[in-house]
């Protein structure tokens, strides 16, 4: 699933050798799982994550699972690859799911 925060603070860690990291309102989580999504058609060779998230205040988020992230990404495809080639594709994401969150919709985001 991709996470996006909305209100609150979340931490992620992982093992020892893992740094903590600190989510907060606007962030998201979940980058491998657009990755992925961009590079595979098999559900095969599906990611799993090695980090743990917990709130560290009351959070409010939005949630993404695969086959949703799917089919925003399908829909708005044009639009998420406008970014240009200097930017990350989580930076080209963000604004893309800030406003499929404040829209509300599950079903378009464009």
């Amino acid at each position: 699933m991709v996470l996006f925060i909305t209100q609150g603070v979340v931490w992620t860690f992982g093992s020892s050798t893992t740094p903590t990291n600190r989510l907060q309102k606007g962030d998201f989580y979940g980058n491998e799982l657009v990755e992925w999504q961009l590079s595979s058609t098999s559900y095969n060779d599906f990611p799993i994550s090695t980090a743990n998230l917990k709130s560290h205040t009351k959070v409010e988020a939005f949630t993404l699972m695969a086959i949703d992230l799917e089919h925003v990404l399908s829909s708005c495809w044009s639009k998420f690859f406008r970014c240009s080639a200097n930017e990350s594709m989580s930076e080209g994401l963000k604004p893309f799911a800030a406003k499929f969150v404040i829209k509300g919709r599950a079903k378009s985001c464009c």
